[in-house]
């Protein structure tokens, strides 16, 4: 037990005096951005590098280990001594390469400057320590080169009978690093697809060439616009290229146009038109299917003008041959002349638009009336008869006895004398003339007037009988054989 003490102090001793230093040593740790991109000749593209827990520092170095072509190679491109300073030894990279501090001990990240597409590579930053040795870090620099962009449509000759895709344009992306990725817009009811082939140049950019396929063999194909969308790591958006594309096709949809049917002996100036769609544009020829043109005729293309006056000779089929050298397609018509013109036909559907569009326009104005008079008589049939806190008396014109009563606020004032007044006592009482009645005595329903009595019972003008009361009038006796007219007064 006494021979194992000192071995313990010794123990105790040594982690005492080393201890410490230990985890520096064993943290010593170098730490880069691991990938680095930069455009080509775009600035300056730094290569940072940091490095944490040494004591002695004995030097840092950057090294080239791998070039643009994938080659393993060791290059020495930038070293820090403490006591010999900064150096930069020969290499591609010389005169364009330099520590970004002026203490690479704080600071051993490394600037490149104007970068190229050869700069492209592994990078590795080193530190060495003593006693440790030398610790590292590796950075994989990607220069990033714009490609050079193309788009082209491939002339194709339409063959209906060929089966599979039709490839009508071609987009490029030449020269590119990393290779450039495609997308298509074409109008939305041709299907197609799209296929991409990518090669590598020597200096390890990309050639992307973009094929686009349509599925649809048909010659509406030709002209149509199809853009390709480019997009790349050195482009801020994708660049769009457009380009008509080209079908070569034989002639579709060949007609003939121009007869009438109203053809008739002495008419002059006529013509017939060919009318054809192909690429290329095709090429006409005229014929009679049953012998030679008539002598006024004269072929200009895809016009056939006959001079005329025309006659019973001009009768005959007429045939247009189209053709463009991928085919031929042929139309006819059979003209036959008339020996007098034949009267217009009336535009039936013109005539019968017109006559609907004015009945409509009767039926319109019509409604409108309608709904006017309605509207009027409505207002009239709302209006109260009798406006609030007054009374309504029946004045009947006056009889020749020229006698007056009124009521005011129920009340009655007795018959005043005056010009043209006899009072009534005294004087003989003629028989009333029509318009002229005497009042009776008024019964009413719960919702106005329900008859209408003379003096001797009879009943009343038709007149009055259709005057029609809605509020319940103050009934007033007329003993004194007094006459009121039929319009209401209010007081």
């Amino acid at each position: 037990m006494m021979e194992a003490r000192p071995l313990s102090l010794a123990l105790y001793l040594y982690l005492c005096l080393f201890g410490a230093s230990l985890p520096a040593i064993e943290g010593l740790k170098v730490r880069t951005d691991g990938d680095v991109f930069a455009n080509q000749g775009d600035g300056n593209v730094e290569l940072r590098c940091s490095f944490t827990g040494i004591e002695t520092l004995t030097q840092i170095s950057w090294q080239r280990i791998m070039n643009e072509l994938g080659e393993s190679i060791t290059k020495n491109v930038a070293v820090y001594n403490p006591q010999h300073g900064k150096s930069y030894p020969p290499s591609e990279l010389k005169d364009r390469v330099q520590f970004r501090s002026q203490d690479p001990e704080t600071d051993p990240s490394l600037v490149l400057f104007n970068p190229r597409s050869s700069d492209d590579g592994l990078y590795v930053c080193e530190v060495s320590t003593f006693p440790t040795g030398n610790v590292d870090a590796k950075v994989n620099l990607t220069i990033i080169v714009k490609p050079k962009l193309n788009i082209s449509f491939i002339p194709q000759r339409l063959i209906y009978a060929a089966a599979g895709p039709l490839e009508v344009a071609k987009c490029v992306a030449a020269g590119g690093r990393p290779p450039a990725t495609f997308a298509w817009t074409v109008p939305s009811w041709l299907k197609y697809s799209e296929k991409t082939v990518l090669t590598t140049e020597p200096d390890r950019t990309h050639t992307a060439t973009s094929t686009l396929q349509v599925e649809d063999r048909t010659w509406r194909v030709n002209g149509m616009l199809a853009t390709c969308h480019i997009s790349h790591r050195a482009f801020g958006k994708p660049h769009d290229l457009s380009t008509r594309l080209e079908v070569m096709y034989p002639p579709e949809g060949v007609e003939l146009r121009g007869y009438d049917h109203n053809w008739f002996r002495g008419r002059t100036g006529l013509l017939l038109e060919c009318k054809a769609q192909s690429n290329p544009d095709p090429k006409f020829t005229w014929k009679m299917a049953n012998g030679s043109l008539p002598d006024d005729a004269r072929p200009k293309g895809a016009i056939l003008e006959l001079a005329g006056p025309v006659s019973e000779q001009h009768n005959g089929t007429y045939v247009c041959q189209a053709s463009n050298g991928l085919g031929t397609r042929l139309a006819a018509v059979t003209v036959f002349i008339l020996d007098k013109p034949q009267p217009q036909e009336r535009k039936v559907g013109a005539v019968l638009g017109g006559i609907i569009a004015a009945v409509l326009l009767l039926v319109l104005i019509a409604t409108i009336v309608l709904l006017y008079c309605r509207s009027q008589r409505k207002k009239r049939t709302d209006r109260p008869l009798v406006p609030a806190g007054k009374k309504a008396f029946h004045n009947i014109p006056p009889s020749p006895d020229n006698l007056q009563m009124r009521y005011v606020e129920g009340s009655r004032e007795e018959p005043q004398e005056g010009a043209g007044n006899v009072p009534d006592e005294g004087r003989e009482k003629t028989a009333l003339q029509p318009p002229y009645y005497a009042v009776g005595e008024l019964e009413y329903a719960d919702d106005g007037p329900e008859e209408y009595h003379k003096l001797d019972g009879t009943d009343t003008d038709p007149v009055y009988r259709a005057a029609y009361y809605g509020h319940n009038l103050d009934r007033e006796s007329s003993d004194t054989g007094a006459y009121i007219s039929p319009s209401v007064h209010y007081v």
